[in-house]
């Protein structure tokens, strides 16, 4: 691939895409306890929620440094990449953005793009593999970062969770705090807009909020770049069979939640993410590598 793609690791996207589509994670990190943790590193999605139903505390999460993200560009670099788009989770809830920024700043001598994805896990990922996707069939540099851009405005992306209370203690609630005081009554629906967490719905059963999911991706119909997302969530795979049923779709990405949107989410969150039409979508041979 002459563009390289590098990702942070929030994009929850699975081990096996990542090689696939030739991605580059960069880590953040995550302290629980007294321990700092390397995520996807020094602890896997299984290690953190051992860890985390066992502590008394809420995990810390902090954002990868500059350096971090310098050093991961002179790697690409290094290896005669001389373009390179980086993709990171929403500017308004990490420092991700702010510090891939920074590091991009200190390799003068390749052109790197950094893209806010506006939106968290694999919402953020599915953004990645598709630029992956069209770096790999040859779209041009320029062309190629003028339609990322256009990306985050094309992407949706519900969830349902079983407690606020990790929003709450890690300050990431937004406007979801108005689903505080019902979390007996009702299971909360949010959605992730304008690079933050909002409420949505409240639905009284968690059979309830995982069909208002569905009925909420079938009112965009046709939908494309579906992906599914959870935290051992027992429904999860019955969800997927009715989303696709549903929705017409032939396949869908089906991911886990790993501990950096995890320590916010809180288990069994169930999530859903997809892509609009993009009346603008000039790809098909345009800016295409000749």
């Amino acid at each position: 691939m002459s563009i390289g793609i590098v990702v942070d690791s929030a994009s929850d996207l699975p081990d096996e895409v990542v090689r696939a589509a030739g991605i580059e994670i960069v880590p953040l990190k995550v302290r629980i306890d007294d321990q700092e943790y390397i995520d996807g590193v020094t602890l896997t999605r299984d290690e953190f929620w051992t860890k985390s139903a066992a502590s008394s505390s809420l995990p810390q999460t902090s954002a990868p440094s500059p350096g971090e993200f310098e050093q991961r560009f002179r790697s690409l670099i290094d290896q005669g990449t001389t373009q390179i788009i980086c993709v990171t989770l929403s500017s308004e809830l990490s420092a991700t953005y702010h510090n891939a920024i920074l590091g991009a700043q200190r390799c003068q001598d390749a052109r790197i793009a950094v893209l806010d994805s506006r939106t968290v896990s694999i919402a953020e990922g599915v953004i990645a593999l598709e630029i992956a996707k069209r770096a790999a069939a040859g779209v041009e540099f320029d062309h190629l970062v003028s339609m990322a851009n256009r990306f985050p405005n094309r992407s949706r992306t519900f969830g349902t969770l079983d407690t606020l209370e990790n929003l709450k203690k890690g300050g990431r609630i937004g406007s979801a705090q108005a689903l505080l005081g019902s979390l007996l009554s009702f299971k909360p629906v949010i959605e992730v807009a304008n690079g933050v967490v909002q409420a949505e719905s409240r639905q009284r059963t968690r059979v309830r909020s995982t069909n208002y999911l569905i009925d909420k991706v079938a009112s965009f119909k046709p939908v494309t770049h579906v992906a599914v997302i959870h935290a051992m969530a027992p429904d999860a795979e019955e969800f997927a069979r009715e989303l696709k049923e549903r929705c017409d779709l032939d396949d869908l990405l089906m991911a886990t939640v790993g501990s950096i949107i995890g320590t916010h989410a809180g288990p069994r969150v169930l999530g859903v993410t997809f892509w609009t039409e993009d009346p603008l979508d000039d790809f098909n041979d345009e800016g295409r590598a000749r």
